[in-house]
């Protein structure tokens, strides 16, 4: 079956192993972590017009998650921001945020995706200044902290359960 979202994925994958080949061969200086927001970005911008005309909102919000995470990828990249935790919670929202717009140009008869939106925005910007506060900015640490201890077993129990409630 030919559609046009099979063919936007075909073609992020001929450029992603295309870019990694020649990373592997060193005809490119290149690092994974852009090779992979280079594929995520080409695949995203079409898939997010083409949700626009076939009206598939699944598509638009996946594409449009899509498009700002690999542009999250590639300014981590190419600016060296290592170690800054914070820009994940920043990030985070700014993207429901931009999702929300992007569901709310998709159908604007649904005034609740721009006023969710609009505080997601509010949110966003409020957390960069917040996040500079030394109170916030420990309370937020020792909350990271234990949740890297508990991932790993949530994700366990999470599995397990899956796995139970599947019905043969």
């Amino acid at each position: 079956m030919e559609t046009p979202f099979r063919n936007t994925v075909s073609f992020a994958l001929f450029v992603f192993g295309l870019l990694l080949i020649l990373a592997l061969t060193n005809a490119i200086n290149i690092s994974y972590t852009e090779i992979l927001g280079i594929s995520l970005i080409i695949y995203s911008i079409p898939s997010v017009y083409l949700s626009f005309k076939y009206n598939n909102r699944l598509i638009l919000v996946f594409s449009s998650m899509l498009f700002f995470v690999s542009i999250l990828l590639l300014v981590k990249q190419f600016f060296s921001l290592t170690g800054s935790r914070e820009i994940y919670l920043v990030s985070s929202l700014f993207i429901l945020a931009a999702i929300f717009l992007m569901l709310y140009i998709e159908n604007s008869k649904a005034k609740e995706f721009l006023v969710l939106s609009s505080i997601l925005f509010v949110i966003s910007i409020a957390s960069i200044f917040l996040l500079k506060l030394i109170y916030v900015h420990n309370l937020l640490r020792k909350i990271d902290d234990l949740m890297l201890s508990f991932w790993p077993y949530f994700l366990i129990i999470l599995g397990i359960s899956l796995l139970l409630s599947i019905k043969h």
